[in-house]
């Protein structure tokens, strides 16, 4: 099995941060190959390993790719017919109430953003001198980061992470087109439990005859140039009324819920006897079928969760396909946020606003960023925001740039890369990201005393690590992404047509 240098890395940073504490955390977004990096660091164990899952229907395909490297991989699953433990055991949570496997040393829990339910806090704690892996492409429960010192953090920090915009950017996985859709469903008077809607209301609100039916017709003229199209549905009495209107307008289909059959529905979907699947709950997580190229939400949601394991599905790569068109009948962007970097509450702040930052483009409906200027996918301009940028230009003017007073953003990200100057010399840039502004705020620095005194100063806050010399810096600059903490506030000085970050608040 060979592993993509980013794999390397995290089982690289997995393993070294295991050595110092109990838990480590990889966060990988959907389709990046975090199975393989469970491998690889199940490989390596010199004690037992737990592949704990949650999805009883996937701890075949689980098994048989660990047997692939560690053919004395057992199962202990009840769905299986199989229960037995050996050096690496895959374990369905389902079927492990009672079971304590002795000498094990390394505990593997997939989706680990479910850790905190029950049956997984109830394994782990009978194997008290376990270590537990962590991986998940959404690391998050009802919007709160499952990482941090807050109560009900599941690990202290992220490990190592690699995001969506990365894998894109390599070619390891395809852009979504997210499209709002006009026929959207109004959940706004649906009660929200535990950070989603009330599913009896929901279910009630989605069975609507009429509207389906017109959701359907509006969703295929959509679907002319897409083959294998995912349909996300909130029940099954909601799911069988977009199936038969799927069969009304003689579109080829198979359902998947709790209540069908599912392998021959997905078989004949992946080799095209149906052109569509619609699935209740059934294809949100660990299914790997890449030539799906468009979902259709016809669930509404809250969860950043649900949205991006759901929406993740149709982002692998496969011969002729671009994209993955995904057509929200669910308000689901406008509830979560984009995809890269959905809404996020600080933790104990559950009743907190959050601020939007994606908008839809009047013209082609695409979610954008609520400041662009113009749509990424059909380039139309939006007036508004360039009247507002020239009027904030025209303000600017009138202030005398040497004397303007520090500003603070609220930040929510940040980003480290290596860059060339146009000299060709070696810098580092470390982006900002913040609220309220479109593009990042960079910071750069190289190898003369002076910048690299200010970009050290930086680094000592955003990173655990310090540094002798620049050149060690540049060096490691690919390795620090998922140690950057994320500060609360940037403070951002003008000087002249330029903007200096000149401190930050942690």
């Amino acid at each position: 099995m060979k592993l993509r240098p980013y794999q390397e890395h995290a089982v690289s940073d997995m393993i070294r941060a295991l050595s110092k504490q109990d838990r480590a955390l990889c966060v990988m977004a959907t389709g990046g190959g975090k199975t393989e990096i469970m491998i690889a660091l199940a490989a390596k164990a010199k004690r037992r390993v737990v592949v704990l899952m949650g999805r009883n229907r996937l701890i075949a395909q689980t098994a048989k790719r660990f047997r692939k490297v560690i053919p004395e991989t057992c199962v202990w699953s009840a769905g299986e017919g199989e229960k037995r433990i050996g050096h690496v055991t895959v374990v369905s949570i389902h079927s492990a109430d009672l079971l304590t496997i002795p000498e094990a040393g390394l505990v593997i829990v997939d989706e680990c953003h479910n850790m905190n339910e029950g049956r997984y806090t109830s394994f782990i704690s009978r194997h008290k001198g376990a270590k537990v892996a962590g991986f998940t492409a959404t690391p998050w429960r009802q919007a709160v980061p499952i990482y941090g010192d807050h109560y009900g953090a599941s690990f202290p920090s992220v490990t190592y992470q690699r995001g969506l915009l990365q894998l894109v950017k390599a070619g390891y996985l395809v852009p979504a087109v997210a499209k709002h859709m006009p026929l959207a469903f109004d959940a706004s008077g649906v009660e929200i439990v535990a950070g989603d809607y009330n599913q009896g209301q929901l279910g009630a609100l989605v069975c609507d005859q009429t509207k389906v039916h017109d959701q359907v017709i509006d969703a295929i003229k959509r679907l002319e140039d897409r083959h294998h199209v995912v349909w996300i549905c909130t029940s099954i009495e909601h799911a069988e009324m977009v199936a038969n209107e799927l069969a009304l307008a003689a579109q080829s289909y198979s359902v998947i819920h709790s209540k069908v059959e599912t392998e021959g529905a997905l078989k004949g979907f992946e080799d095209g006897t149906f052109r569509h699947v619609v699935s209740v709950m059934m294809l949100t997580e660990g299914i790997d079928i890449p030539c799906i190229d468009a979902i259709v939400l016809m669930r509404p949601t809250r969860s950043p969760t649900l949205m991006v394991q759901a929406v993740g599905r149709g982002l692998r790569p496969s011969k002729g396909k671009t994209d993955c068109l995904v057509l929200d009948y669910g308000d689901v962007f406008e509830n979560c946020g984009p995809l890269p970097e959905p809404y996020l509450r600080k933790p104990g702040k559950k009743k907190e606003p959050m601020e939007a930052t994606i908008g839809v483009c009047p013209a082609c409906l695409s979610y954008i960023p609520i400041r662009a200027k113009e749509c990424p996918d059909c380039g139309h301009v939006n007036q508004v925001e360039v009247d507002r940028l020239k009027a904030l230009s025209r303000m600017a003017s009138n202030v005398d740039p040497m004397g303007a007073h520090p500003v603070a953003y609220d930040c929510y990200k940040v980003n480290i890369t290596q860059h060339k100057s146009k000299n060709g010399n070696d810098c580092i840039r470390i982006d900002f990201h913040v609220r309220g502004r479109m593009w990042p705020i960079p910071a750069w620095g190289n190898d003369f005393p002076r910048s690299w005194k200010i970009m050290k100063a930086l680094l000592k806050e955003l990173t655990p690590f310090e540094f002798e010399s620049w050149r060690e810096c540049f060096e490691a600059v690919p390795t620090l992404e998922g140690y950057l903490n994320v500060p609360k506030k940037v403070m951002v000085q003008k000087n002249g047509e330029y903007e200096n970050v000149c401190g930050i608040e942690n």
